[in-house]
């Protein structure tokens, strides 16, 4: 249950309620028995709303929730939505025959540092109640076990562990408790070794990518053939395709015929 609704003892005719109200809810106060036109809702003695008799439209005070419209009259109730702490305190519905006074209790609960929480550090579990209550609110543990509690309605964990995960409950009274779940962060197993070969990582690989490809070094060009290699040595009929054509470019020599009869000379001389 995140919210409480008690009957209270009140001087004089006066009727009294009491109102545990969990904060960012909403709450409806009565008046019951009042009509509405003459009503005026007052908190901590200060005007908050009322209905013009002229108009008929609520005539709004200066305390924050009455000014911002987060208070409004339902008929002779007076609702507030989004409570905040600040709204707690005495709310009056005042008429021409009837006069209610509400106390109005807003509670909370909140972990410091925020869930999850980190396994070794130091946590505090706060359980507040706004409105000047005497109530002293109890810690519940997951387990059902009461946890060491502060008059401020704190208890600290001094060193988090697994057991302090799971669901927490602030006890305000034996019908009324707010519940805060706990996680603890789980210490992740130590991974596998690292390979020999790491992988390369995309920056490395792009980086690669750009450096411009090397033309083969001149020593490791395979030279041509020249004259006073081994294979063409002892082969004359292997000539390089450069001398091949210088050749060709070099006029042909005539060649001069002996003329016959001069050899006839000589053989019959």
């Amino acid at each position: 249950m995140d919210s409480l609704r008690l009957s209270a003892l009140c001087l004089g005719s006066v009727r009294c309620e009491e109102f545990y109200i969990e904060q960012g809810k909403t709450v409806m106060m009565s008046c019951s028995g009042a009509p509405s036109s003459g009503i005026e809702w007052l908190y901590n003695k200060q005007s908050c709303v009322k209905e013009d008799s002229r108009t008929g439209r609520p005539l709004r005070g200066l305390p924050q929730m009455c000014f911002t419209g987060r208070a409004k009259m339902i008929g002779s109730e007076l609702r507030i939505v989004r409570l905040v702490h600040a709204d707690a305190g005495i709310y009056t519905c005042e008429g021409q025959i009837v006069r209610y006074q509400h106390r109005l209790y807003v509670i909370s609960v909140s972990a410091s540092p925020a869930c999850p929480l980190v396994p070794g550090t130091e946590a505090e579990l706060r359980c507040q109640i706004s409105g000047g209550s005497d109530i002293k609110p109890v810690w519940l543990r997951p387990d059902g076990k009461h946890g060491e509690t502060s008059e401020t309605g704190s208890h600290t964990l001094q060193s988090v562990g697994p057991a302090d995960s799971g669901t927490w409950a602030c006890q305000i009274k034996s019908e009324l408790r707010l519940n805060l779940s706990i996680t603890v962060l789980v210490s992740s197993p130590p991974g596998p070794a690292t390979a020999s070969n790491p992988p390369v990582s995309s920056e490395s690989r792009q980086t690669a990518d750009r450096q411009p490809s090397q033309a083969p070094s001149p020593a490791t060009a395979e030279p041509a053939s020249s004259p006073s290699d081994p294979a063409t040595a002892s082969n004359p009929s292997v000539i390089s395709s450069e001398s091949r054509q210088t050749a060709d470019r070099q006029p042909s020599s005539p060649v001069t015929a002996e003329p016959a009869s001069r050899a006839s000379r000589f053989e019959t001389g």
